[in-house]
């Protein structure tokens, strides 16, 4: 199994650094004003490609060892399932220990 869904994908990476998000970036950043409100806040376009970067590895992550694991079980709940409203609470740990 994958240990990052996203470090060990070239093809997302690759695609990440070659498409050019500047204006949709712009956009979303306010135009890169909030940097003296924020420290954290991206200052420019490469920074804030930067950010998104480090949140992607952080989703690949999250997704190939804490979501993926779990994908056939909760495939097999899904379909015992149906047709009846979910339990939210069946996915915490202290649910699993009662059963």
């Amino acid at each position: 199994m994958t240990e990052n869904f996203f470090l060990d994908n070239s093809d997302l990476q690759f695609r990440l650094e070659q498409i050019d998000l500047r204006e949709a970036v712009e956009l979303k950043e306010r135009g890169y004003s909030e940097t003296d409100r924020y420290p954290s806040a991206p200052r420019n376009y490469a920074d804030a490609k930067d950010n998104y970067a480090i949140i992607l590895e952080v989703l690949g992550d999250v997704a190939a060892t804490r979501v993926a694991p779990r994908a056939g079980e909760a495939d097999e709940e899904g379909r015992a399932r149906r047709g009846s409203l979910p339990n939210v609470t069946d996915w915490r740990p202290e649910a699993k220990r009662g059963r």
